[in-house]
């Protein structure tokens, strides 16, 4: 072997573990960032020299910088944060809603229920007292008001709701371009012929935050660029991005394409928990406190209709509560100008109280499916409740499987420094060695050159 030859050798081996070591350092340098994978050197004999019929090795080579991942984890990673994602929005959303109802406090719509039906009974004890006409009347004024409050907020959530999904929409668009510009970084290193492992780290970040907002699908090419689609409509491939905006159909909050493409499918995300929230949960929650105050102002007129006032003379035929509609209980303004118009004698006779008496019965009647006024409204206080719960479990349990799985993936892709210090050694003895190797190809060049 000509001593030239060693030194290519040794030259080939100084440049070698030197980028080694630098890969290292990089390693150890992003220790502590969640979004890095740890990288690794994979070395390669270089193509041995064949010569008089004799082949020469030629040294060492890094054949491949290797980025520590798995496909089948991360896609497992992604999935999860998109149910842990919906779970965490309902359970914010659910528990803002739960506060609307001040339940119980003293000042929600249960205890204002019981309060107004216990002034009716009061009042057939003294049916002329002024003072129990007017507390009758202050108790339907407190219902009323605690009731168009708690609708006024459920709609102004919805409302709110509606901001969020278009703010969260345009945060998909963001991350849709990101991500189409990094695949195109991406295709052009790798096909020149190198491994651009930070930017697919960097890709592999925004794909997530993507895959928390909406549920997507990755597909990857063989050139390292990636396939996303949201909701079953391409959004992102290597030389394809699309974007997206709120629409609101029939009452759902739903994301379109602008291409064209259609209406993207929520299955997961926070996107999907905020439309079900605008679209289901608040509009059936609403539905319900409205069939218990219907049910309430159908009972409570039908017996006022058929009582007798206190005026002189006595009059019948009078509603108590004039309608509600879209949390408005309106009471009879007749009867709050002149409060001797409640209606509460059965014969119209002065001091009978039995159909006062009738009404604050109600609070125990069964007045719809076997069900009092104080069960119908505790069946919407429990449906809140346990749409609650469920979303709080749920979060708990996919914050426990996101755990393990980031666990998991540390195991793979978390720089061990442990380990990084043993690579540095290992990498700075072969460097030592092939500096050597230099010194002594030198000094036989030397001795040689001395012999002449």
């Amino acid at each position: 072997m000509a001593i030239s030859r060693i030194f290519d050798l040794s030259t080939r081996a100084l440049t070698t573990y030197r980028r080694a070591l630098d890969v290292t350092a990089h390693n150890i340098a992003n220790a502590s960032n969640p979004g890095f994978s740890r990288q690794r050197v994979n070395f390669s004999a270089q193509y041995a020299d064949s010569y008089a019929g004799r082949t020469w090795g030629a040294g060492v080579n890094i054949d491949q910088v290797k980025r520590a991942n798995n496909i089948l984890i991360d896609s497992q990673v992604r999935f999860n944060m998109s149910n842990h994602g919906s779970n965490s929005q309902s359970s914010t959303i659910l528990s803002h809603i739960e506060s609307v109802f001040s339940e119980p406090n003293g000042v929600g719509i249960s205890d204002l229920l019981t309060s107004f039906f216990n002034s009716w009974s009061e009042l057939s004890v003294s049916p002329n007292s002024v003072a129990h006409r007017n507390n009758v009347i202050y108790a339907a004024k407190q219902l009323s008001q605690k009731v168009q409050n708690v609708y006024d907020h459920l709609a102004s959530t919805k409302e709110n709701l509606k901001t969020d999904f278009s703010a969260e929409v345009k945060t998909i668009n963001q991350l849709i371009s990101s991500i189409g510009e990094l695949n195109s970084q991406i295709a052009h290193a790798s096909v020149n012929g190198s491994t651009p492992n930070d930017l697919l780290d960097k890709r592999d970040v925004l794909i997530n935050e993507l895959s928390a907002l909406i549920n997507v699908q990755v597909n990857y090419d063989a050139d390292n660029s990636t396939r996303i689609s949201i909701g079953g409509i391409l959004a992102v491939d290597r030389s394809f991005t699309t974007s997206f905006k709120m629409e609101l159909m029939n009452g759902k909050l739903s994301m379109v394409s602008n291409n064209g493409d259609g209406t993207a499918s929520l299955r997961n995300g926070e996107l999907f928990a905020i439309s079900e929230s605008y679209s289901k949960n608040i509009s059936g929650y609403k539905d319900s406190l409205d069939a218990v105050m219907n049910h309430l102002v159908e009972r409570v007129n039908s017996l006022h209709r058929g009582a007798y006032t206190a005026t002189d003379p006595p009059q019948t035929g009078l509603d108590f509560f004039t309608g509600y509609q879209d949390g408005i209980l309106q009471i009879n303004t007749a009867i709050i100008n002149d409060v001797m118009k409640l209606a509460v004698s059965a014969d119209g006779t002065s001091g009978n109280g039995d159909i006062a008496l009738q009404i604050a019965g109600l609070s125990t009647s069964k007045v719809f499916n076997g069900k009092t006024f104080s069960d119908l409204y505790s069946d919407l206080l429990n449906q809140i409740a346990n749409d609650k719960r469920t979303a709080d479990l749920n979060m708990q349990a996919g914050e426990l499987v996101l755990a393990n799985l980031q666990q998991q993936k540390l195991t793979y892709a978390g720089v061990s420094l442990d380990e990084e210090m043993a690579n540095i050694i290992r990498f700075q003895r072969s460097y030592d060695a092939s500096a050597r190797l230099i010194k002594v190809a030198d000094e036989m060049l030397k001795t040689i050159i001395d012999l002449v």
